[in-house]
């Protein structure tokens, strides 16, 4: 049997080091793309870029929303288990979280432009109108959360908020500039990538701040998270994921 253990350091240096390598990608694509001519570079543009939907960097963030749900449980477990206060407010961001992942991977918020637009008329910071429902809820969200962050440790509550910044700076705000940057001719523009390589940085920078908190959480708590690679066994996975006190 091969046991992983999950530490926040690991963790955190192997998500900044796949992020930098997508953030080096997607520039060396963009040069590629606009100073050497290259269009398609043998499927790479599409396959990397940060602006694209369905590819590796989507797969990427998508799966490290799935991983912050999946800790957001674990702490719920823990929590519920001692008998503390607000454990339903962990359990409630597993669910949040399950579906930001859910909305990463299969764009939902996309689907809200084309009504919202039309029901407000929206234009110019609120053109993407799918800002506006879900701006909406984070606001709401925040101010709900404001006893539950004060309750919890300092340094989890500074490190939650300071993901929760980053991710909804990405995520809203720069969204919110991005149409006057979009070149609505329709040709790719450069001032198009580059803002969404911000966007997407701070997105992707935020989940692994919430990441790193949750495991400095558990393992504040004394609680270890791991990976366990067992022989199969008839009726039994090959792989576990555990939650060890």
């Amino acid at each position: 049997m091969v046991t992983v253990h999950l530490t926040p350091a690991r963790v955190t240096v192997a998500l900044l080091s796949t992020i930098a390598a997508l953030v080096i990608i997607h520039a060396l694509s963009l040069f590629g793309f606009f100073e050497l001519g290259r269009d398609h570079q043998m499927g790479l543009f599409r396959l990397f870029n940060l602006s694209e939907e369905g590819n590796v960097p989507t797969w990427f963030a998508a799966t490290t929303l799935f991983v912050s749900a999946l800790l957001f449980a674990v702490t719920w477990r823990v929590v519920r288990a001692a008998g503390e206060r607000y454990a339903r407010h962990w359990g409630f961001l597993a669910l949040v979280f399950l579906f930001i992942a859910i909305d990463e991977a299969a764009s939902i918020h996309e689907l809200l432009i084309l009504p919202v637009r039309a029901l407000l008329e929206t234009e110019r910071a609120l053109y993407f109108a799918w800002v506006i429902p879900y701006g909406i809820a984070a606001v709401v969200f925040a101010l709900a959360y404001v006893r539950f962050l004060l309750a919890i440790p300092r340094r989890t509550a500074l490190l939650l908020f300071a993901s929760g910044a980053l991710f909804v700076s990405g995520a809203l705000g720069m969204e919110m500039i991005s149409p006057w940057v979009y070149d609505w001719t329709g040709e790719v523009s450069l001032p198009m990538f580059v803002m969404l390589l911000f966007e997407e940085s701070l997105e992707m920078l935020g989940v692994a701040i919430l990441i790193y908190a949750l495991l400095g959480h558990l393992a504040g708590r004394r609680a270890r998270v791991e990976l366990r690679f067992t022989e199969p066994v008839a009726g039994d996975p090959a792989t576990r994921a555990s939650v060890s006190p």
